[in-house]
């Protein structure tokens, strides 16, 4: 059996949705697009019991299963659960992809001679306005149902950041 978990965040990932939260945060971040994309996400506990599941089950012999929430998300969704977690109005800000394209080159540019990651980089504008969604029927076949919700997994994660002196 091959699982193959979507975007997965938890507590201690360091780097996507941390760096979301911050610019939230600051009131800097800005959609890409209109934010109405899904996205396919999951919280690490669904992923363990998504693991779990497919290990007691004699059906997964040879078989591949996409690991995500029950349902994919739009962006402003996800952006909405980790706002309200952190006690911030969501962001209202809009950027056209073309824009967004186009001011990420001087920021790649800076962040090649300064040797730092950009603030906004072509591969992070293509990743905020497409879609991302992965089809988990053959996971939902074998019984599968999420144990954290996006507000719950939100507020974990928001909660150990700020325990963490992250955020």
């Amino acid at each position: 059996m091959i699982l193959r978990p979507t975007t997965v965040y938890d507590p201690r990932e360091k780097y996507n949705v941390l760096e979301l939260c911050r610019a939230i945060k600051k009131g800097i971040f800005r959609y890409i697009g209109s934010g109405e994309n899904f996205w396919s996400f999951t919280y690490v506990d669904n992923v363990v019991s998504a693991a779990i599941l497919a290990a007691k089950s004699k059906l997964t012999e040879g078989n591949t299963y996409f690991v995500s929430d029950e349902r994919p998300y739009r962006v402003k969704e996800i952006v909405e659960a980790f706002s309200r977690a952190m006690g911030v109005p969501p962001p209202r800000g809009h950027l056209p992809v073309r824009l967004a394209m186009a001011i990420s080159l001087p920021f790649e540019l800076y962040s090649l001679l300064t040797r730092s990651r950009p603030l906004l980089s072509q591969s992070r504008v293509r990743t905020l306005s497409m879609n991302y969604v992965y089809d988990i029927s053959r996971l939902r076949a074998l019984g599968y149902r999420q144990v954290v919700s996006l507000e719950e997994g939100a507020r974990r994660t928001v909660q150990w950041y700020q325990e963490n002196k992250l955020l």
